[in-house]
């Protein structure tokens, strides 16, 4: 695609989407949260079929298990509400994850 503006030329390559992802890797993989102002985001990093990573994280969906102990919002920050084990469970590009969160002293 090239476009022209004034007499500068900006030239782009699209990247192809038919490059599947086959894995998402939530970062980081656990999440311990300590004391009620603890935060932790959550990024998430999609793996292609030729082994390339692509950043996922914009597009990517976020559901805390047990909203009693951490939530989590849209854009990845998992907050602690109460003691205990939860789970958030990733989804992207059709897949999804899952990452442990641990929560003390909220």
């Amino acid at each position: 695609m090239a476009i022209t503006l004034g007499a500068v030329i900006f030239l782009a390559t699209l990247a192809p989407r038919d490059e599947a992802v086959v894995a998402v890797v939530p970062d980081p993989p656990g999440v311990r949260l300590s004391g009620p102002t603890d935060r932790q985001l959550i990024l998430v990093d999609g793996k292609t079929v030729d082994g390339q990573t692509i950043d996922l994280s914009r597009s990517a969906r976020f559901r805390s298990m047990d909203p009693a102990v951490a939530t989590v919002d849209r854009d990845g920050f998992g907050r602690p509400v109460g003691d205990g084990r939860t789970t958030v469970v990733v989804e992207a590009e059709r897949l999804s994850r899952s990452v442990d969160v641990v929560v003390e002293g909220a």
